[in-house]
C-alpha cells in the first residue's frame, strides 16, 4: 500500500461488539485495513487504510466510529 494514498486511522468499536473483538478485527482486515495495534481492552484498533476503503469499514457490524488519526502536540511545562 502506498503511504501516499493511505491514511492512519483509529477505529472503535461499539460496546455490544466488545465480546467479538478478533473476530471484528478479522472482518476490519478482510476490508482492507492494515492492522498495526489492536488495544482490546478499550476496544480501539489502529491501522492504515487507503483513502478510498474509509468508509467500508464503517459499515462493518461492531464498528462504532473510524477516524483519522491525529498529532496532538502539548506546550512544554512553565518553569518554576
Amino acid at each position: 500500500m502506498e503511504k501516499k494514498h493511505a491514511e492512519t486511522v483509529l477505529v472503535t468499536l461499539a460496546d455490544h461488539a466488545m465480546s467479538r473483538f478478533s473476530h471484528v478485527v478479522a472482518k476490519l482486515r478482510e476490508a482492507g485495513l492494515q492492522v498495526s495495534s489492536e488495544m482490546e481492552k478499550i476496544g480501539v484498533i489502529k491501522g492504515t487504510v487507503s483513502h478510498g476503503k474509509r468508509d467500508s469499514l464503517k459499515k462493518i457490524d461492531g464498528v462504532a466510529s473510524v477516524e483519522p488519526e491525529r498529532e496532538i502536540r502539548l506546550a512544554p511545562p512553565p518553569e518554576a
